[in-house]
Formats: C-alpha cells, structure tokens, sequence
C-alpha cells in the first residue's frame, strides 16, 4: 500500500477516480501476489498458477533486467490480459534491500489518456511511442491515416498473457499509403518537415513528450 502511495500521490482513490484514463492502481509482486484498486474480479480469467514474471508485463518490464536503474517507466501500450483492452503503463519497481519483490502502478487506457492530451477539434494529430505504435490519433488522423487498429479490442478467447501492441498498431503498417508517406520520412528529432500528401507537399511537426513519446500534427499549409 505504501508503494502504492509513492506512485499514485497522497490519495490512491483520488487517483483513479479523478483521471478518467487511470484504469486501475496495484502492486503485482514478483510470487504472482496481486493487490488492485478498485478491487477487481477480471483477474479471475487467468489461468491458475500464472506466473508474473514472465506473463504480466508491469512486473518484468520494471525488474532489474529491462530496468536496472530501478526507475519509474512508462510501458510499450499492449493489449491487457485482464479485459481492459488497449493499454499503457506507468509502475515503479520495489526492491526489499537488493531483491525485487514488486511493481507498483497504475494501467492508463489509451482512448482517454490520448484524447486528454489530443485536442480532437485539431487536424490530423497522431500520438506515437517510440517505436512509432500508434497510441492514439484524433478522428481526423484515424481517417486520413486509414487507422482502424486502436477499434475496441474484442477478447474471443481466454488471454493468457499481457501482449505487446502487435505490427497493425506500427504507423507504416495502417491501411493509408499517406501513413506510409508519413512514416518514411518522420525524423527523428524534433522539429518542422514536409511529406507528400496526394501529391503536395504537407507541413507537418514531431515533438517528443517527456515520456519518450511523439507528437506528429499537420501543420497549415503556407500561404503564396
């Protein structure tokens, strides 16, 4: 609880109930222990004996072999084992003298944490990671962009394991050839540059938030 404290602030109810995109706070401990708030009864759909360390990504991405400088991380978005669909992370790993014993944090859906940092009356706003998955892009990016991946997740069957956001979240793989146009040519720094979008050149910007993700906005076109 006290983990919980440091990571989620003086109030962890207040937390998640303030931020319409904090999904869910816990402690998952590294003996596959889990403490959540609100108490829920999604974990009931793991299968028995699920190992923590190597099915729940909370636990291993914040251990000492992805994190050996025991800070707090933002996670890859991935699809959750419990139901809750597109996510993202946020967890600090705790350590009992040298031995990792926890992650503690907190799941952020994407479709509300994107829309609180996307201003849906903008043009086409794209908000990637670093390995330019799509987290989460405006309507007018979904449909410039053709981005169909970031629809509700359908579980069909039994998930057995958080699973990263496979190859149809990447920018390059949506069904757009502009998405395409977009992602050879998005640099890697911050700044200002110019791709092709039907045949004319379009002014776009990337900026870096301080998690590591990018935010790629159309720009307006320059006046003669």
């Amino acid at each position: 609880m006290a983990a919980l404290e440091r990571v989620c602030g003086r109030s962890i109810k207040e937390a998640v109930t303030r931020h319409l995109f904090i999904d869910q706070a816990y402690v998952l401990t590294t003996s596959s222990v889990a403490v959540y708030y609100p108490p829920t009864e999604a974990a009931a759909l793991l299968p028995l004996r699920m190992d923590f360390n190597t099915a729940i990504r909370p636990v291993y991405m914040a251990g000492p072999q992805t994190n050996p400088v025991r800070g707090t991380i933002w996670l890859p978005p991935y699809v959750d084992a419990t139901g809750k669909g597109y996510v993202t992370s946020v967890c600090t790993p705790v350590y009992s003298g040298e031995r990792y014993v926890a992650s503690a944090g907190c799941d952020l859906r994407t479709r509300p944490l994107g829309e609180s940092l996307l201003d849906p009356s903008r043009a086409a706003l794209l908000l990637l990671d670093e390995r330019r998955t799509v987290v989460h892009a405006t309507p007018p990016a979904r449909r410039r962009y053709g981005i169909s991946c970031l629809d509700d997740v359908y579980y069909l069957d039994t998930v057995r394991e958080d699973v990263l956001a496979p190859s149809e979240y990447q920018l390059d793989r949506q069904s757009s050839p502009t998405a395409a146009a977009l992602a050879r040519v998005l640099p890697d720094d911050d700044r200002r540059f110019s791709f092709s979008l039907l045949g004319a050149p379009c002014p776009a910007e990337v900026r870096t938030l301080e998690n590591g993700w990018r935010l790629v906005g159309l720009l307006p076109p320059e006046l003669p």
